[in-house]
């Protein structure tokens, strides 16, 4: 709401910026008043279009992998500790859990999912799903570790101010409920109630009740009642209404008041126009409103005689009429909206981030992000390499980085597979962090005592829960304290016979996802019908990663037996299906599968929070909300668009 009400701010501000230079003196009075009731229509409704532009998202290339009990699938297993970066030193194979950006993850792992949650499935067929959650790292200073941030502290601050600003406007409108009781009442030829009463006061409007003084009545009740009858006829009050609810949720915003001010006066300048096109002396009115400017004012949201700057109103009374060629002014707000448009504009996510590790660590030809040549299986590049205080994230961090040559047996918490995507593994060792106990066949080693072998030597990669306290030494003593380590890692390079159910991790089956509107998600692995969550986010055409769909099936379409399903909503349209189609035969797959007609819903912000509570009395934890809603067949795009309600109901 907060980051609602700053953009609805800033759009108000600029364009009342550009009225207040361009329009504010002239005298067209009923044209500038609809700009400016444009003016508030605009700021509350374009920061509340979500419109989706074709662009990269900048995503920091940095991973960790949340322990176990928060991770999608409830998997068993020690908490790892494992990371992938979008580095040269960093890419690392998943271990039990769910990818997730560093930045978003605090130090004891417990945050949960993010704001844009999308999926990382099948690609490892022996391991379950898992959902993959993107996030930029955020701005300094808006996140603290201790889970009160500033963003917090500002709701709390705007949500009081909406509570004065609330309480101000029931005051007023019980003020004014009292006013319009008692006195004498009568109709007049406009079908307005004039509602006279004793008492010295100046006479005021609200709605189709006009108040006026005994005296009032009976001295000045020709132009009194014309002015009021004005403000009455052109539906004046609904435009002060409106100023309202607009200062209420911008109760911060300086300029938000000097836009009030000023419609009210221009309700003011046509009221007195009105009244001089009556033929009532235009000198006499004019000292009529002199007399009743040194009366007591009624502070009520009411029209009354006396608003306004009493000079500004005489001013505007005698001044020349201005061109009419004057209003093409307003053409200013045409760009300004547009650019609000475009700032305001939810960038349409990628997730090249991790296709282009992909890419960076492939045995063929891609050169990593530090410019160090890629390399070849066997090459003799050495097995581990120790990196201290690295930069990663706002922070840094220390880790061993283990090189693997292509077809190494991985034996882990989340099932067993052989490595066929991914060349380098990072195992955090930070201080105060959990850490790895590294192993070269059952031998202890550290970061002063690294193994001297070649990577090309490896043949397989057991990593297993730290279950012990002491292991044996090998440069600390015979006992090694492994107390708070989470997992061992044992590298093996003697001989190993791999079982004969034990496959590659490039993916057998994978799926497309046509949710409709265009977009194209996909899946590794068969993927449930309906289920438009645990899904990635990719591109019919390369993006400027130079990354598309087609990058998703290098390798998994040169598998035996590969199958490709593609399945369709209720909101898809046949040219979609088509593409997908057309790109299977441009791909050379011939076994696919089109599934159409699944099931998509959406949520309005009511029915999120309302499911929201539901789900948090019956106990259900927030880092399991996502899986919850996977079944209700909400779109991944409405859960980054909507998540936050869920967020809030939770005090996240």
């Amino acid at each position: 709401m907060i980051l609602y009400a700053l953009k609805s701010a800033l759009l108000l501000t600029l364009l009342y910026g550009g009225f207040s230079v361009l329009l504010s003196r002239e005298t067209f009075h009923c044209f500038n008043r609809v700009v400016l009731l444009a003016i508030i229509g605009l700021s509350l409704v374009l920061p509340a279009v979500h419109v989706r532009i074709d662009r990269p998202m900048p995503v920091m290339l940095e991973w960790l992998v949340i322990p176990n009990e928060m991770s999608p699938e409830g998997l068993t297993g020690p908490q790892s500790v494992t990371s992938v970066e979008g580095k040269p030193e960093g890419l690392m194979r998943p271990q039990a859990g769910v990818l997730t950006p560093a930045s978003v993850t605090a130090d004891n792992g417990k945050e949960g999912v993010a704001e844009l949650s999308v999926g990382l499935s099948g690609l490892f067929p022996s391991a379950p799903s898992t959902g993959v959650s993107l996030r930029s790292t955020p701005a300094c200073g808006l996140f603290s570790p201790s889970g009160l941030t500033l963003l917090h502290i500002l709701s709390y601050i705007y949500i009081i101010g909406v509570a004065i600003a609330l309480l101000r406007f029931f005051r007023r409108s019980v003020l004014l409920a009292f006013s319009l009781r008692g006195g004498l009442r009568s109709r007049d030829e406009q079908g307005n109630t004039v509602i006279v009463k004793g008492g010295d006061f100046p006479p005021f409007s609200f709605m189709h009740w006009i108040v006026i003084s005994v005296g009032d009545y009976e001295r000045h009740r020709r132009s009194i009642l014309t002015h009021e009858q004005a403000h009455a006829r052109l539906g004046h009050s609904w435009d002060v209404l409106l100023l309202e609810a607009v200062q209420v949720v911008q109760w911060f915003n300086p300029f938000a008041w000097l836009l009030g001010r000023e419609l009210k006066a221009i309700h003011e300048y046509e009221a007195d126009e009105a009244v001089i096109r009556q033929g009532i002396d235009a000198t006499k009115y004019q000292q009529l409103l002199v007399l009743k400017a040194v009366g007591n004012r009624l502070q009520l949201f009411a029209n009354t005689l006396n608003r306004g700057s009493l000079k500004q109103r005489i001013n505007m009374m005698q001044k020349q009429k201005s061109n009419r060629w004057r209003m093409l002014r307003a053409a200013f707000a045409i760009p300004v909206a547009a650019l609000a448009l475009v700032a305001f504009a939810t960038p349409k996510t990628h997730t090249q981030p991790l296709p282009s590790v992909r890419e960076a660590w492939s045995v063929q030809e891609k050169q990593d992000v530090a410019g160090h040549p890629s390399r070849s299986e066997g090459d003799g590049v050495g097995l581990v390499e120790y990196k201290a205080h690295q930069k990663w994230g706002k922070g840094y961090r220390d880790y061993y980085l283990v090189h693997l040559p292509e077809g190494v047996w991985v034996e882990g918490n989340d099932g067993s597979y052989i490595e066929e995507q991914y060349f380098s593994y990072s195992f955090d060792n930070t201080t105060k962090r959990n850490t790895t106990v590294m192993q070269l066949n059952g031998v202890t080693f550290d970061e002063h005592s690294l193994p001297t072998v070649s990577s090309s030597e490896l043949k397989k990669i057991e990593i297993k829960k730290a279950e012990k306290l002491t292991v044996e030494g090998h440069a600390q003593g015979t006992n090694l304290d492994i107390s708070g380590r989470t997992q061992v890692v044992n590298l093996i390079t003697t001989p190993v016979t791999i079982p004969a159910g034990v496959e590659g991790n490039v993916p057998r089956v994978q799926t497309l996802l046509l949710p409709g509107k265009g977009a194209l998600y996909i899946k590794n692995g068969k993927a449930t019908p309906g289920d438009w969550m645990h899904c990635s986010v990719t591109d019919w055409e390369k993006t400027s990663y130079g990354y598309s769909v087609r990058n998703e099936f290098e390798k998994s379409k040169t598998k035996p037996g590969f199958k490709c399903y593609i399945y369709a909503s209720t909101e898809t349209q046949q040219k979609d299906i088509d593409r997908a189609e057309a790109l299977m035969r441009e791909l050379g797959i011939t076994n696919y599968e089109v599934v159409r007609n699944l099931p998509k819903r959406h949520f309005t912000d009511n029915e999120l929070r309302q499911w929201a509570r539901d789900q948090k009395a019956k106990g259900t934890p927030f880092s399991r909300l996502y899986d919850a809603m996977a079944p209700n067949h909400m779109d991944c795009a409405d859960v980054h668009r909507q998540w936050h309600i869920v967020k809030a109901v939770y005090g996240k």
